[in-house]
């Protein structure tokens, strides 16, 4: 027996001899610890975990205040407990060393700037539990790549996700009422928003400067917003367009109905390279199509009232057609800011006018007057003076020689043909300056009309089909 024992005494030594040491699990060293909220602690180890337990409320804090914020780059992984019930402001702030943190369900609120600028965190699951996220909170995760946000939000805060480049994917939930200002200004990598319909507030800038968004979806029964066939963000009469889509290239037409393109609304849009504003918008407010680099051509209708500071600002703008004279774009009010426009070729698609008089004298079936004409052909009459109307003396006309009115000759020139028919319809709608001499109630009716002008047409091309 004790040979026996003997043996397995040495088989065990040599087993342990050629394991090494660093085989061995050893339990994590505590590096710091204390309280961080009145019934929750916090631990740091030697390994990088951040660790927070207890139960209730964690305290908030002011920037890099929290007492492991001495050690930012030791921070490797949070874990927060089950029992605590929040995250307090300015809690994780510049965790810059921050690959993951787990957030349990129980948790209800996340505070302010909680998560921010926690550069190396690549995603966050938001529990069910939790209803309030504060102010950027998740503001600067530039390599944050995913975000589950919990079902029972109703606000997406101010910047929450600002500048979270690398974020792909994000769903805003279906109770979702209000996505605040910034809040996912210049996500660089968001592909895709869809805005549900129990949303009734969007923030300024809320989607601005995401350079891969190809659309805002709007549920076609949410009563504030809409979006165009294009996916740019529109008020629900679409009568402001809020946000263009920053993937948003070449060109785009604003629809019709459109009369103010809201602040910063094309800004970061780096493909667009024409633009058509539509006829009826009046305003274009600050920053409207600014920081689009590739913009080359904008159409500003005759409508246009008003062009904010900085509305073309940092763009590369070579030709403006307005569709308006060179007057009616002398009346627009440009702000500050808006170099291109000067530096810009302006096409004005009318002229100003400038019309020569000449006084016309009435003749018996032409009317008179002061006749304008401008060089470019357009011409009106003012001062009409009506046509005189034939004196017969026998056969002919005492004045312009024409023969006595046979049936159908309507302006008196002799023979039948369209022109009569024409004088006619004139006549229907302006009696005074196109006067006839004879009955012109070709189709028996009882009354001069335009069916009347249609008859005599019918009499001209098949006489026996439509006697006179």
């Amino acid at each position: 027996m004790k040979k026996i024992l003997c043996g397995l005494l040495l088989v065990l030594a040599a087993v342990v001899a050629v394991v090494p040491l660093w085989a061995v699990e050893t339990e994590a060293a505590t590096l710091a610890s204390g309280s961080c909220g009145e019934n929750v602690s916090w631990k740091l180890d030697d390994k990088g975990v951040l660790t927070i337990s207890g139960s209730g409320p964690m305290y908030d804090f002011v920037e890099e205040g929290a007492p492991w914020a001495e050690f930012p780059a030791l921070v490797k992984k949070l874990v927060i407990k089950k029992g605590v019930t929040s995250v307090g402001s300015w809690a994780f702030d510049w965790c810059t060393c921050m690959t993951s943190a787990t957030i349990p369900s129980g948790v209800t609120t996340i505070g302010s700037y909680a998560f921010q600028d926690c550069v190396d965190l690549t995603q966050v699951t938001i529990p069910n539990s939790v209803t309030t996220v504060g102010e950027a909170a998740f503001s600067g995760c530039s390599r944050l790549e995913k975000a589950t946000l919990s079902d029972k939000l109703t606000v997406i805060s101010k910047s929450m996700f600002l500048q979270c480049d690398k974020l792909s994917a994000v769903t805003i939930g279906k109770k979702v009422t209000t996505i605040g200002d910034t809040a996912f200004y210049s996500c660089d990598s968001l592909a895709t928003v869809k805005i549900g319909k129990a949303v009734t507030r969007i923030g300024d800038s809320a989607f601005e400067d995401c350079e891969a968004l190809d659309g805002i979806w709007v549920d076609t029964d949410n009563p504030n917003y809409a979006s165009d066939e294009s996916g740019v963000l529109l008020s629900k009469d679409k009568t402001l367009l809020i946000q263009a889509p920053g993937g948003l290239s070449g060109s785009y037409t604003a629809p019709e109905g459109v009369k103010t393109v809201g602040a910063n609304a094309f800004s970061g849009c780096d493909s667009l390279m024409r633009v058509t504003l539509s006829e009826g918008i009046t305003v274009i407010e600050a920053g409207g199509l600014s920081d689009c680099y590739e913009l080359r051509e904008v159409t500003i209708p005759e409508s246009m009232e008003k062009i904010g500071a900085f509305a073309f600002g940092w763009t590369n703008l070579q030709d403006v057609y307005y569709m308006g004279s060179p007057s009616g774009w002398q009346q627009i009010e440009i702000a500050e800011g808006n170099h291109a426009l000067e530096r810009a070729t302006i096409h004005c698609a009318k002229h100003d006018h400038t019309y020569s008089a000449v006084t016309v004298e009435p003749t018996c079936i032409l009317p008179g007057g002061t006749q304008y004409t401008c060089s470019c052909g357009e011409s009106y009459m003012d001062d009409v003076i009506p046509a005189l109307g034939h004196t017969f003396e026998g056969e002919t006309c005492s004045v312009c020689g024409a023969p006595k009115e046979e049936p159908g000759n309507m302006d008196g020139t002799g023979g039948i043909n369209e022109d009569d028919a024409i004088y006619l319809l004139q006549h229907v709608l302006m009696p005074e300056m196109f006067p006839i001499r004879q009955p012109a109630d070709f189709d028996g009716s009882g009354r001069v009309n335009e069916d009347d002008a249609i008859y005599l047409l019918q009499h001209i091309l098949m006489p026996e089909m439509f006697p006179l």
